[in-house]
């Protein structure tokens, strides 16, 4: 039987000032598929990812913020909390 192993990202995309980024694209690139959210208002966000090492792309109001690119270690099962900054141009 196939075991679907990895966790839930729990997430939150922030500015320097440490405020909430709503409406922000994150990729998540992985080995067979790609797929895109968008934070809520809150800059928060909900994933399920694989486990090991995955990549996220965070590409919020170009004209405001540089894009980021974050590599995190997912953990074999459960759930994980992450916050991730966005730099401004």
């Amino acid at each position: 039987m196939f075991s679907r192993q990895g966790a839930r990202l729990l997430g939150r995309v922030r500015n320097e000032n440490e405020e909430p980024v709503g409406g922000c694209p994150v990729r998540i690139e992985g080995e067979t598929n790609e797929y895109s959210i968008v934070t809520d208002p809150d800059g928060k966000f909900k994933a399920w990812l694989r486990w090991g090492s995955q990549a996220l792309l965070i590409d919020c109001h170009s004209e405001l913020y540089t894009e980021t690119r974050v590599a995190i270690e997912v953990p074999e099962i459960g759930e994980f909390t992450q916050d991730f900054t966005v730099k401004s141009r």
